[in-house]
């Protein structure tokens, strides 16, 4: 009889012990799932501010290509102007022959040189912008791609997590029966 009173005292014992250590694992697997939750908000905060970091560049960026082809175009426009007067100095040349009109003509030509030397430098600058337009664009259309999947992967936990009402198990009561 005794051997039975010390077996069901074990017996407790150890379903006390199981007890405990569910409970110890059902708080240590809340608690990490709630840092995982945070985790994960915080990924999502910081890839959309990271995504409206590269939307403010991405504008500037568009900025600077349309100031950039303004300018191209404004310098063709200014080119094409130099060259209708270089051929005009030069029909008037043939005509005339004087000497002094040709140092005109040449600095006229000199001129038509530096802008189409600065032409060719905006094209140049115009398409590295361009080239950076489009490295923006990929890296904004990654940045968002990752951001949205972050963001439902968020408010998955979120709503995992309300719908899991947590159960708090119960010690047995512990009373002797000696009695």
């Amino acid at each position: 009889a005794r051997s039975m009173i010390e077996a069901a005292e074990h017996a407790a014992r150890l379903q006390n012990q199981v007890t405990a250590q569910r409970i110890s694992g059902q708080q240590r697997r809340a608690k990490r799932e709630t840092q995982v939750t945070e985790a994960v908000r915080a990924e999502a905060e910081r890839l959309w501010k990271e995504q409206a970091a590269l939307e403010a560049e991405f504008n500037e960026s568009v900025t600077k290509v349309h100031d950039l082809e303004v300018d191209g175009m404004t310098l063709g426009h200014q080119r094409s102007q130099m060259q209708k007067k270089a051929a005009h100095l030069d029909r008037v040349l043939r005509h005339v022959e004087q000497t002094n009109l040709g140092d005109e003509v040449r600095s006229m030509r000199g001129i038509e040189g530096r802008y189409n030397d600065r032409m060719h430098s905006v094209e140049e600058t115009l398409s590295e912008v361009h080239k950076s337009k489009d490295v923006l664009e990929r890296r904004i259309m990654h940045c968002r791609h990752a951001a949205a999947l972050t963001e439902a992967l968020y408010r998955a936990r979120m709503g995992r997590a309300s719908t899991q009402i947590p159960r708090q198990p119960t010690l047995p009561n512990m009373q002797s029966e000696d009695g």
